[in-house]
């Protein structure tokens, strides 16, 4: 939340989840930042895009898939080392909620 607040957006949290909105306007970079816990994500739209780890190297672009993909998605993502997406859309807002999970606290002792 602090290496990215424009685009992250806490819709709830407590002690067991994060649950984020992610939104990425045409054109935009998001600043670099990781994803410290497994999660759900849900994309509801997006264009073309490119994920890049720290170093600038391309983990995912879009424009690589064999077929455009298909909206809504959901996925699993193990937790994430720092990367940042750019929307290469000229018209598309990337839009997504991701559901962080957090590990379970240790139970309470009786």
């Amino acid at each position: 939340m602090v290496a990215a607040p424009d685009n992250h957006e806490i819709l709830l949290e407590n002690d067991r989840v994060r649950v984020l909105e992610v939104t990425l306007l045409p054109g935009v970079v998001e600043p670099l930042h990781s994803h410290r816990w497994p999660s759900v994500l849900y994309l509801q739209a997006a264009g073309e895009f490119i994920d890049r780890d720290a170093d600038g190297n391309i983990i995912f672009d879009t424009r690589e898939l064999d077929a455009p993909l298909t909206l809504p998605l959901t996925m699993w993502k193990t937790p994430e080392a720092p990367h940042s997406v750019e929307n290469l859309s000229d018209e598309l807002t990337l839009r997504l909620i991701r559901i962080g999970i957090k590990p379970e606290a240790s139970p309470a002792r009786e």
